[in-house]
């Protein structure tokens, strides 16, 4: 089970709490929107981000590298196929589902809170996504992909 420790502030005098929540799972997200909705009929503001990618140490190279097979600057076109290739799906899957899916399904799951506070007006019901730098730049980091990949969606 993904879990993410969601911050929520209730009120400028409260203090923050946290629910622990399977962000890639519909059951968890009802969940998450129950325990909210016991004391509150309103989210002025939801800020999601999704963020897992996957890395294993390369002790020989020395590098943090995500897929069995490590694509250097420099490498030939090879070189960069094996490695490309190499890409385990289920690391894939994984990202594209917590960092894709999970912060869609977030956001569709508070829109009814959303809506109760955009009601009040002064821009509540707001929606903040966060992505990544590593969503709108190319970098010498090919066996990073499914991350970059997945943090271009926002």
């Amino acid at each position: 089970m993904q879990q993410l420790g969601i911050s929520i502030k209730f009120d400028c005098s409260s203090t923050d709490s946290s629910v622990p929540t399977d962000v890639k799972s519909q059951e968890g997200l009802d969940h998450l929107i129950s325990v909210i909705s016991k004391d509150h009929d309103s989210v002025d503001v939801l800020f999601v981000n999704g963020r897992l990618s996957r890395y294993e140490f390369d002790t020989v190279a020395g590098v943090m590298q995500p897929n069995p097979v490590y694509a250097r600057p420099g490498s030939s076109l090879s070189e960069l196929y094996e490695a490309l290739a190499s890409s385990r799906r289920e690391d894939w899957d994984d990202t594209f589902q917590t960092n894709v899916e999970s912060v869609f399904y977030t956001v569709v799951s508070f829109i009814p809170l959303l809506g109760e506070a955009a009601k009040k007006g002064q821009g509540r019901g707001s929606v903040v996504i966060t992505g990544s730098a590593s969503g709108i730049h190319w970098d010498k980091g090919v066996d990073n992909l499914h991350y970059a990949t997945s943090k271009a969606f926002f």
